[in-house]
């Protein structure tokens, strides 16, 4: 948790497609910044508007966006907003 104990958030979908390196694959983003991603859908804060029960997701194999239902397990990388 990099020394913090709260503050931890997901992001949103723009958020987390910030860090997608399009000239990467498996996982699509820059390994050097980002060690160990999973290269699998992670979850974003944003609701999927026009059903309430899905969330988007972004896929980190790709850089690809669907939507799941909230219910799925999916995995996470959580950001912290400055204080």
């Amino acid at each position: 948790r990099c020394g913090y104990a709260s503050g931890w958030r997901l992001p949103t979908r723009r958020e987390l497609l910030s860090i997608v390196h399009r000239g990467a694959y498996s996982p699509a983003v820059d390994s050097a910044y980002f060690p160990v991603t999973v290269s699998d859908s992670h979850w974003t804060a944003d609701e999927y508007k026009p059903n309430t029960t899905g969330a988007w997701l972004v896929y980190l194999k790709d850089g690809t966006t669907v939507t799941e239902p909230k219910a799925d397990p999916h995995f996470i990388r959580l950001v912290r907003s400055l204080p």
